[in-house]
């Protein structure tokens, strides 16, 4: 969180499960500051809270080629 408030990235890739934090509250401030980010996770989709749900989504593992189209697609808006 400090480090979007000091330094707005261009795009994040988010994991669902954070070490220092929620990643709900992270979600939050990327909105509010019009950064794209794409959600990680091993969690299953269905299962992600509202906040996270309607972005869009790369279940691990994924393919380099995965990874690599969706971040083309979300971040060169």
């Amino acid at each position: 969180m400090r480090e979007i408030e000091h330094d707005v990235p261009d795009g994040v890739l988010l994991d669902v499960s954070l070490r220092d934090g929620s990643a709900k509250a992270v979600a939050n401030a990327l909105r509010q500051r019009r950064v794209p980010f794409v959600v990680v996770s091993a969690h299953a989709h269905d299962t992600l809270p509202a906040e996270l749900g309607h972005a869009p989504y790369l279940a691990k593992p994924m393919s380099e080629t995965e990874l690599i189209e969706t971040v083309r697609r979300t971040f060169d808006q």
